[in-house]
């Protein structure tokens, strides 16, 4: 989702809610991740863990996908994805998801007039 956004040219980021995939990915792909003083950055996405939400909406990206993880994880935030602010989060992704998908569909008609 973030690279689509990107590709759209919108500013996004990542904040990862749980505890487990950004831990992985520096595992992993240690000589492509960017340090950065709040975050890392992997394919020019900016990733924070939850607890450096507070930097990460200091920094006017349009957009913050927030990746709560899995709802049977011990350590899911309930209480955060439960929070009106968040339910409204999820309608703006819904509304980009849809914009996303339509854009998609009409390059591939070869563009709508």
């Amino acid at each position: 989702m973030i690279l689509n956004l990107k590709a759209l040219e919108y500013d996004a980021a990542y904040v990862e809610m749980g505890q487990q995939y950004l831990k992985k990915l520096q595992e992993l792909e240690k000589e492509d991740i960017v340090k950065k003083e709040h975050c890392i950055s992997f394919m020019d996405v900016d990733l924070y863990s939850s607890g450096q939400i507070v930097y990460a909406n200091r920094q006017g990206y349009d957009y913050i996908i927030k990746d709560y993880g899995n709802i049977r994880d011990p350590d899911f935030e309930q209480i955060s994805f439960l929070s009106p602010l968040a339910m409204a989060e999820w309608i703006e992704i819904y509304r980009c998801a849809a914009t996303l998908q339509f854009t998609a569909v009409s390059a591939s008609d070869g563009g709508v007039d």
